[in-house]
């Protein structure tokens, strides 16, 4: 079914719109997560955890886009760098790369508790993209990610929470485009957390920034994310 969408929607699409339609439905990687996915669910015995009260902890909790799909590891992926930048100022925290590939928020909502195990100083969110590629409702994405936060605020009244947004393409609608574009800012305000706008900003249906395949983004991609996103994390710090 998906093989016979994606042909429909070629046809719909102008080319641009098409490529960054096909940039946003692979990097998100589409297909429910499985015990073949190159990120999983981090076992209880992740390495740093032991010491997570001596220094900031910033939990970053998302899709493939967190995990860093298709690098040749988590060390490339925008949540490392961060961290990187940080440690090279000086400032000594502890990431926590929780990001799942083809995770939805009503995946993140099921595994939350294991990343509220630990003290977390600063809580990344970063879903949406695959409830949207699926034409999930809006209520029920908006009300997954509140959750989260709550679930996040429960076990950590003292945590600073960032919410990373989305956007979605014209093809599904203007309705629904409307109301999935205007969630984010929408739980930002009602759930009072800081709010990046678009995480693919300046990397999203640019050939170069893609891996090989064109879909997946490259290191150099992921650096720009880091780019995008340390300015928020620098702030809560």
């Amino acid at each position: 079914m998906q093989m016979l969408f994606l042909k429909k929607l070629k046809l719909e699409l102008s080319i641009p719109y098409f490529f960054l339609f096909m940039s946003l439905f692979f990097m998100t990687h589409c297909s429910e997560p499985s015990p073949s996915s190159d990120s999983k669910i981090p076992s209880e015995d992740v390495s740093g955890l032991s010491d997570a009260t001596s220094k900031p902890t910033i939990v970053f909790f998302g899709d493939s886009l967190t995990a860093g799909l298709g690098l040749p590891s988590q060390d490339y992926a925008w949540p490392s760098l961060v961290e990187k930048k940080l440690l090279e100022e000086g400032i000594k925290v502890q990431a926590i790369n929780a990001g799942l590939s083809g995770d939805t928020s009503s995946g993140g909502l099921s595994r939350i508790d294991w990343a509220l195990r630990n003290q977390i100083s600063i809580f990344v969110l970063e879903l949406g993209a695959n409830d949207m590629m699926r034409a999930v409702k809006v209520s029920l994405i908006k009300s997954n990610l509140k959750q989260i936060i709550q679930k996040v605020r429960a076990k950590n009244p003292e945590s600073k929470i960032l919410l990373i947004g989305m956007r979605t393409f014209p093809n599904l609608g203007k309705t629904y485009r409307k109301e999935f574009d205007a969630i984010y800012s929408e739980i930002a305000k009602e759930e009072k957390v800081d709010l990046l706008p678009f995480l693919l900003e300046g990397v999203a249906g640019e050939r170069k920034l893609n891996q090989a395949d064109g879909i997946h983004p490259t290191s150099e991609g992921h650096e720009i994310l880091a780019e995008t996103v340390y300015p928020y994390i620098r702030k809560m710090l």
